[in-house]
């Protein structure tokens, strides 16, 4: 069975919930600053006398007022926007990125391309219903954040990894998570100990 997310209220009012594996360490000066690995949705209390800002992956998150949800893993970083806004600064881009309700981003680790994606709000923060629900996301983006989920190396070969993928993910199962995006979109699974490669070749099924 999935583990249930983490809830935490910090000090400042800002609610969040922590999926598996995820981990968010505060700062202890008061600035309103954390820094995520995971994934994790977020509540913040619109104060305008205060920022809150959230360093992920490169990439830093900073919100007035609003509610989103990041997925940072060592090789991506996803955000979306279930309300508000949020403003997304990093050296990669030339001017912060804002987005707003319905609007997110995804990155690469090892890329200079920023994506900016749709997001319908009701899929945003979806793993606290026990779903990965995305709509039009990079297979390279999904697969890495099933590694969150799962005990195993996810590797997409090829071109597939720019293939998009839209679906719910049921979190009941985690080891069953890649062979449902591989039956969902066609694809070969490859499996070498600890290691899970995605290919294309058709069939969905699993070797």
């Amino acid at each position: 069975a999935s583990a249930s997310p983490k809830q935490l209220t910090l000090g400042n009012g800002v609610q969040v919930a922590l999926s598996q594996g995820a981990s968010l360490q505060v700062a202890s000066d008061g600035s309103n600053e954390m820094t995520l690995k995971g994934v994790a949705f977020f509540n913040v209390p619109h104060r305008p006398d205060r920022t809150i800002t959230i360093h992920a992956g490169g990439f830093d998150v900073v919100d007035l007022g609003t509610s989103f949800e990041i997925a940072s893993t060592p090789q991506s970083i996803r955000v979306a926007v279930r309300d508000g806004t949020v403003a997304v600064h990093s050296p990669r881009l030339s001017s912060p990125l804002h987005l707003t309700a319905g609007q997110g981003m995804a990155a690469l680790s090892g890329s200079n391309t920023i994506e900016q994606l749709r997001v319908p709000p009701a899929n945003v923060g979806s793993f606290r219903t026990g779903q990965l629900v995305y709509d039009d996301v990079p297979l390279d983006i999904v697969a890495a954040e099933l590694g969150q989920y799962t005990d195993a190396k996810i590797i997409v070969e090829n071109d597939v990894g720019q293939r998009r993928f839209s679906g719910a993910l049921s979190l009941g199962d985690r080891s069953a998570l890649v062979n449902d995006v591989a039956a969902l979109m066609d694809l070969q699974v490859h499996r070498d100990g600890n290691v899970v490669r995605l290919a294309d070749g058709g069939g969905g099924g699993a070797r």
